[in-house]
């Protein structure tokens, strides 16, 4: 039978786990970040609500759009999502002055402008393909839900575009007054950890084989898809774009060390070839060493932009870290998009 004092210190201490690990199974930061939409949501609707827009639940859309957990996300994507309204409703501005009289032509430009986002979107990732797919749909919201009253689009416009500025307004001010976590604080750990355990596969494979294709994808996944992360890092602080420029510099190079490591773990299997002790060193040798050499260079390299990245210094090197742009395949989804809508316009005509 346990005794009373046993009773008696389980139950603080079972409280103080309950309330350290969050509340109803939902950590504190998750219960913090709905309480900031929460309140960038009341306000953006305070505020739309107050303007007089005439249509305010686009701020509370907004909010729900740029809902992400970072301060330095939100911001890059408001800066995307007010740039492609603005060019979709310059573009509807534009088709509707043009094309008022001539509905089929209007149907026509209107399909290929959004087979053209579409194309754009496909050769882009992130909040440039979120932009290009903005700029097609807006085009729709505005010019084709007027068609039958083309004055009103430009009303329409100015509305949605101060709805949706008002959002992006209300979602930055709660972020920063309720201290939103930073993008680098988050990275900043989980990109030294996939460096060195990169570093740790290549150290491995100069006493041992490599390890399975797997596991390199695997850590080759981990690296690059913190590339969008980075491009995030110039909307939330001034030393942002440097900090970026690291650490794209700092995953180049250790991707560079995996890659050299891999080849010359092949180069020696390929073999056989050994040291024959002579004076002049064989073709073989000069290789292999050249190998070591550019690993060793490339692990150096990815630890001093780490400690850039870190400290806010400026970057060794300043490099992209481009994607597969398909554009045979983002052809074909233009041409698709550009039949069906034109076909079901034509025919709704």
């Amino acid at each position: 039978m346990p005794s009373l004092t046993g009773l008696s210190l389980a139950a603080p201490q079972r409280a103080t786990r309950w309330l350290a690990s969050g509340l109803f199974g939902q950590p504190w930061r998750s219960w913090a970040f709905a309480l900031r939409i929460w309140i960038a949501t009341l306000l953006a609707l305070f505020i739309a609500f107050w303007l007089q827009l005439s249509n305010p639940s686009s701020s509370m859309i907004t909010v729900a759009i740029l809902a992400l957990p970072n301060r330095g996300q939100a911001f890059g994507k408001a800066i995307y999502r007010v740039l492609a309204t603005l060019i979709g409703a310059t573009a509807a501005l534009v088709f509707t002055a043009v094309f008022a009289q001539t509905r089929a032509l209007f149907l026509v430009v209107f399909a290929a402008w959004m087979a053209m986002c579409v194309y754009m979107a496909a050769l882009r990732d992130g909040n440039l393909a979120y932009a290009a797919v903005l700029s097609g749909y807006t085009v729709a919201t505005l010019a084709v839900e007027n068609i039958d009253a083309p004055l009103g689009v430009f009303d329409a416009a100015t509305n949605s575009t101060a709805a949706i500025i008002v959002g992006v307004v209300a979602t930055a001010v709660v972020n920063d007054v309720l201290a939103a976590p930073n993008v680098l604080d988050g990275l900043r750990p989980r990109l030294r950890a996939a460096v060195a355990t990169a570093s740790a596969t290549v150290a491995a494979a100069d006493s041992g084989p490599m390890p399975p294709i797997e596991a390199l994808a695997s850590q080759l996944a981990a690296l690059t898809g913190m590339r969008l992360e980075l491009a995030t890092l110039a909307s939330e602080r001034t030393s942002g774009g440097r900090g970026a420029a690291a650490g794209r510099s700092a995953i180049a190079a250790i991707l560079a060390a995996l890659a050299g490591s891999r080849m010359l773990a092949v180069f020696v299997a390929a073999g056989p070839w050994q040291d024959t002790g002579a004076a002049a060193p064989s073709v073989d040798e000069i290789v292999a060493a050249r190998l070591e050499a550019d690993i060793l260079e490339s692990q150096a390299l990815a630890e001093a932009e780490l400690a850039a990245m870190e400290g806010g210094g400026a970057p060794m090197r300043r490099i992209a870290l481009p994607i597969h742009s398909a554009r045979q395949e983002a052809a074909r989804k233009a041409l698709r998009v550009f039949l069906l809508l034109l076909g079901g316009s034509l025919a709704f005509a």
